[in-house]
């Protein structure tokens, strides 16, 4: 999650810097950096919780197992 926020981060930062060059291109970045922050958190969300309930699968897998 904390690099989610630093990626955003780095790219609103580079999108300033990008506007020197093409004004349209920055600010596009500019806009873009916070969305793909949170696509990027809610991606790394979403894995949490896969592995979560593949360890629960093996758990209750394990107890069919042990019966």
């Amino acid at each position: 999650m904390a690099s989610a926020v630093v990626s955003g981060l780095v790219l609103m930062v580079k999108g300033f810097g990008l506007m020197r060059y093409s004004g349209f291109a920055g600010f596009g970045m500019i806009v873009a950096a916070p969305i793909l922050a949170v696509l990027s958190a809610l991606l790394a969300r979403i894995y949490c919780e896969i592995m979560i309930v593949l360890f629960k699968i093996n758990e209750a897998l394990q107890d069919i197992r042990r019966k």
